[in-house]
């Protein structure tokens, strides 16, 4: 069954607040507190981040998780997390699931690009913990889905499509995917997976076209992505249709022209990027999810950062495995920040890499019992 859902909404004009669907309750409204020194900050940080020759300490990444959950939840003018954990202690049994919603406006998109995943918050003993890997938590962002779509029956069968986009490794620095493939071959051997041939290096026309052939109900993209936050719009960097150029950024509206050909979308699509090349701030896929969502794509997982090959392993393996148990796609994203949080003595910046997009709590698989889709 679907544990309560709380779900935590920021408004065009700053105001945020907080809804409990199963109580019927709404909170009074907040209000967001990114002027100033701490968006500055928080700005700061975004790029500090990007720094894969940084060493972090988990005492400096929950510094940052503090400064985002005073940012997103100041006790002024209405305490709206001091609602939410009361509202939590009226809901025991299955982990509550907490959702957040930005606006969907090109002029607020800057507010989705910041790594919330990090929210940490601001107590000590029991009250000191990230969101992202509390037990009683399951935390993810909540994209409004295009007008009038139904919610989708589970299958009982994945079909997987890996995508490996790697057109210029000694410009953009190499996708160094062998060994998540390599998981993948291992792990969807599982009969609830089917998994298909990988696709090298498409443009976006050839992209359209495996996609329209395999109809796969998961896309798995390993490759480059990024975020113009001047035009405040995310790319992925495809192979390019012209002879003469090796690679070019496909805008977002493309790249959901590709990957949903025909009107017909995956119900899942999987974004990341393995180490390879220098730090770039723009290797991000902030911007895209929403897009995907909005062309009919039921769950985005992205990473917010590059990471190691052996952790998109892990996280690969984690994931595929949980869904196969019977795991709500939320729950077993949750349970790969987990899993990647115990790797957090060599880089506690992988807490908060992870971020789902999503329109609806259903299962993609079919689970033993039915779970209750989300709110409209």
């Amino acid at each position: 069954m679907t544990g309560p859902r709380i779900r935590v909404t920021v408004a065009a004009d700053g105001t945020v607040s907080a809804r409990h669907f199963e109580r019927g309750l709404e909170s009074k409204s907040g209000r967001l507190a990114l002027d100033g020194l701490d968006g500055r900050l928080v700005h700061h940080y975004e790029r500090w981040l990007t720094l894969r020759d940084r060493t972090w300490l988990r005492d400096e990444i929950a510094s940052f998780g503090m400064l985002l959950h005073r940012c997103l939840f100041p006790p002024q003018p209405y305490d709206v997390w001091g609602w939410i954990r009361q509202q939590m202690a009226a809901s025991p049994g299955p982990a509550v699931r907490l959702t957040l919603q930005f606006p969907a406006g090109r002029e607020q998109a800057h507010l989705a690009a910041i790594p919330w995943e990090y929210l940490h918050t601001p107590g000590s003993g029991p009250d000191d913990y990230f969101l992202a890997r509390h037990p009683r938590l399951v935390l993810s962002r909540y994209a409004p889905p295009p007008g009038g779509q139904s919610g989708l029956a589970p299958l009982d069968r994945l079909t997987v499509l890996p995508v490996l986009s790697d057109p210029a490794p000694d410009r953009l620095g190499p996708v160094e995917a062998d060994e998540v493939l390599d998981t993948l071959a291992t792990v969807l051997t599982e009969p609830r997976f089917a998994l298909l041939p990988p696709v090298p290096n498409p443009d976006a026309d050839r992209l359209a076209d495996e996609v329209r052939r395999a109809r796969p109900d998961v896309v798995h993209y390993l490759g480059h992505g990024r975020f113009d936050p001047d035009t405040r719009t995310g790319a992925l960097a495809l192979r390019s249709a012209d002879p003469g150029r090796r690679y070019e950024w496909v805008d977002e509206g493309r790249v959901a022209d590709a990957v949903c050909p025909d009107g017909r979308a995956p119900r899942v699509v999987v974004l990341h990027t393995c180490e390879g090349g220098a730090a770039d701030t723009s290797f991000r896929f902030a911007g895209l999810a929403p897009a995907l969502i909005g062309r009919g794509v039921q769950c985005v997982v992205a990473m917010q950062y590059p990471i190691r090959n052996d952790t998109a392993s892990r996280f690969s393996t984690t994931l595929y495995t949980k869904l196969a148990g019977g795991a709500q796609l939320d729950e077993a994203v949750q349970t790969c920040r987990d899993e990647l949080a115990g790797e957090s003595g060599k880089d506690p910046r992988l807490i908060g890499v992870p971020v789902l997009y999503q329109h609806r709590a259903d299962p993609v698989l079919a689970l033993a019992t039915t779970a209750e889709g989300d709110a409209p």
